[in-house]
């Protein structure tokens, strides 16, 4: 066995997973949604969007004040407590009439968010840094000091933002941060061109409530829930359809079309994880399948199975559909600034409402989204592993047709996110780990000989323009992916740069092992072009 596993790139070394990093970890809680009856939700209409607009205003009232310098601080871990004490001893009553329970919930939500808002920030500047030349050129002292005050949220962190440089490693002998005061400006810098705009609570969203907040009582196939209102003293009954977990923190989401649902969040550990049968490798190896996410389809692993192969076909006519309404509606917009009062409140109302148009697109992103689960359930059933492989997901998809840049953006980060996100958790509570590489020419890139060139590829069809090889363009790059999972030269945050010049020296040394001459590699111009 261990001579076969020698042979198969498959059976790939422990070690080299861990230096990967699993992506994959089985999150503290999941959410469940709950429908509610609606004869319930009619009779209690009124006093429920008074709620929830209460309950984004003061939750709004929270985020602003925890992005102040003063206050940021209380975003980290459970140092909103200390925030919620002080205002309690200083006898804090909401603007907005909300009771001592709920806008301590409005506090620990926003904190909550911030505190995201900050983390995304972090990752993404961190590992943008990683990508940069200079990067590659510090010493491991000084790239400990970047990851420290990136790796986390601190103290340390924010003092950075004000200018300081804190000294949060110690030099020695052998190695030493040169200029702090350097890193910290290029971190600094990194995290400006991050930031993007601050996350606010749309208007009469959503509603919290822990367990102190609500009462639930089951009645026949309903659980009926009495919960917290604005007046102390007084519940709001509605119903629901379906089981709620004891001591669950409930969500109540209002839709743009109006109606509401439950969103109950349950704990997971790690008896709720659900091994797969995958195939078993011998001790400090692990069986890894690699996978190529496309748009035609959701993805295609190396043994060139495809899974999700409509996936195409259903995003082309959600962008189409999206496309055509959006310059529609903008016309129409351009038209009203042009119309008298009555004929642009008519228009508004009449032509330009959003219940029919969100309830469509919604309807279209729920079925891409059954797709997107289907195709990876199919895929941990039909091609089971032990790790999986995917490419780091900072491509764009390309849609065919000339749709406008908000849409193919719109569309590119949504289907990246879903296909990310749900991949994480699925594999997550199957027990299976997941590993980044960079995905930089991995579709351009022979196996064979080395030669990498956007020519190599043309459609679904890869044919190498040096050696011949012939492949399926999507197999041919989840079985680069594979081998470089194998291979301890190619780190997760390689730029493509530092990619292109590995795979051309090791290219070069091929064709004069084989007395070859090499292919000339193309203009730098070109090649940016047709990069992957």
């Amino acid at each position: 066995m261990q001579q076969t596993e020698l042979a198969d790139p498959h059976f790939v070394d422990a070690k080299r997973i861990k230096e990967l990093g699993n992506a994959a970890e089985l999150p503290a809680y999941r959410t469940m949604v709950r429908c509610l009856d609606e004869i319930s939700v009619e009779k209690n209409r009124e006093q429920l969007e008074a709620l929830l607009r209460a309950f984004g205003k003061e939750r709004q009232h929270f985020i602003d004040l925890l992005f102040t310098r003063d206050h940021r601080a209380f975003c980290i871990g459970n140092r909103w407590r200390k925030l919620r004490d002080a205002l309690v001893m200083e006898k804090y009553r909401s603007s907005y009439g909300l009771q001592a329970r709920h806008w301590k919930m409005a506090l620990q939500t926003a904190a909550a968010t911030v505190s995201n808002y900050w983390r995304l920030v972090q990752a993404n500047a961190l590992s943008r840094i990683r990508r940069k030349a200079w990067f590659a050129r510090l010493n491991k002292l000084e790239q400990r000091y970047v990851h420290f005050l990136l790796g986390s949220l601190s103290e340390d962190f924010f003092t950075m933002l004000d200018g300081k440089c804190p000294s949060v490693v110690t030099d020695t002998e052998k190695e030493s941060v040169a200029s702090r005061k350097g890193l910290c400006k290029a971190m600094v810098r990194t995290i400006h061109d991050e930031q993007g705009k601050r996350p606010k609570h749309g208007r009469d969203a959503s509603v919290w409530f822990d367990c102190s907040c609500y009462k639930a009582v089951v009645v026949g196939e309903q659980v009926r829930l009495d919960l917290m209102s604005l007046t102390p003293g007084v519940r709001l009954t509605l119903y629901v359809k379906g089981s709620i977990p004891v001591s669950s923190t409930l969500k109540l989401v209002k839709h743009p079309d109006g109606t509401m649902a439950l969103h109950v969040q349950k704990s997971m550990s790690k008896s709720d994880i659900r091994p797969i049968d995958s195939p078993k490798a011998s001790r400090g190896k692990l069986y890894c399948r690699a996978l190529d996410l496309g748009f035609t389809e959701v993805a295609t692993d190396d043994a060139g199975n495809r899974f999700g192969t409509c996936l195409g076909e259903k995003l082309t006519g959600y962008a189409r559909y999206l496309d055509a309404k959006l310059k529609e509606r903008n016309k129409l917009m351009a038209r009203t600034q042009k119309t008298g009062k009555a004929k642009r409140r008519r228009m508004l109302r009449c032509n330009l409402g959003s219940k029919k148009f969100t309830k469509e697109l919604q309807r279209i992103r729920t079925e891409i989204q059954n797709t997107v689960n289907k195709a990876l359930n199919d895929i941990l059933r039909q091609s089971p592993a032990q790790v999986y492989a995917l490419e780091d997901l900072s491509h764009r998809f390309t849609f065919e047709g000339k749709y406008s840049r908000e849409v193919r953006n719109l569309l590119s980060k949504w289907v990246r996110g879903t296909i990310r996100d749900r991949f994480l958790f699925k594999s997550a509570k199957a027990g299976v780990q997941v590993v980044f590489v960079p995905a930089a020419y991995s579709s351009q890139h022979c196996p064979e000989c080395g030669y990498t060139a956007g020519e190599n590829r043309q459609g679904d069809r890869f044919e190498c323009k040096h050696c011949g090889h012939k492949a399926q363009a999507d197999q041919n790059g989840a079985l680069n992916l594979l081998l470089r999972v194998n291979d301890p030269e190619y780190r997760r945050y390689m730029s493509k740069e530092a990619v292109r010049k590995l795979e051309r020296g090791r290219y070069e040394a091929w064709c004069k092992s084989r007395q070859e001459e090499p292919i000339k590699e193309a203009s730098n111009k070109k090649r940016l072009k047709k990069a992957a």
